[in-house]
């Protein structure tokens, strides 16, 4: 082999363990890059972890909101005739009804005026364990009023929303009735807790 053809192929070599010097450089860069992101995300999950901690914290001064005392030993068919009657009185038809879990019924409504009315659902959820109708439950909710093609839905519980609530996006037409104003309404409509001892 001659001369030039040997430095040539030499030169061509050393070019080739450079290239490959530099794509493990570039790799180990990358390798540490990973290492970086991946300690980054696993420090924001533990962030995370501790700040909703602290607001569930915060959260239990609202379980200490009193339900209201009318309201404290309804059973669920209690529950489900006082807002069938204020809903009556308010002007709405009921059409069907029908238990959709152990504490919560839905009932199917009409607003028979012109224009305005049409069909409404309400979902009754009774005391719901802390007291408290979480934000999962009203999103479940306005799915399920744009899954039956109702106008508008009215959530009533004897407890009250959780603070999240309130931070929702965009629902479908809603109102939102917590235990404090059931009370004000049943006064307003002059509905009365049956008493239903056994």
């Amino acid at each position: 082999m001659s001369m030039p053809l040997r430095q040539a192929k030499l030169k061509e070599f050393a070019e080739e363990i450079l290239d490959l010097e530099n794509r493990f450089l570039d790799s180990s860069a990358m390798g540490n890059l990973l290492v970086v992101v991946l300690l980054t995300i696993v420090f924001g999950f533990v962030l995370i972890f501790f700040i909703q901690k602290t607001a569930k914290a915060r959260e239990t001064d609202e379980e200490k909101i009193p339900i209201a005392p009318n309201l404290k030993k309804l059973d669920l068919d209690s529950f489900f005739e006082l807002s069938c009657e204020m809903l009556e009185k308010m002007g709405l038809r009921v059409l069907d009804s029908y238990r959709s879990e152990d504490n919560a019924i839905d009932i199917y409504l009409e607003n028979p005026q012109p224009i305005v009315g049409g069909p409404l659902i309400a979902h009754l959820i009774l005391y719901p364990p802390g007291a408290q109708v979480t934000s999962t439950d009203v999103q479940n909710f306005a799915s399920d009023i744009v899954a039956e093609r109702r106008g508008k839905g009215i959530l009533i519980t004897t407890g009250f929303f959780a603070p999240d609530v309130a931070t929702l996006p965009e629902l479908p037409p809603m109102e939102l009735i917590d235990g404090k104003r059931l009370s004000q309404l049943m006064d307003t409509y002059q509905v009365e807790v049956k008493n239903n001892e056994k």
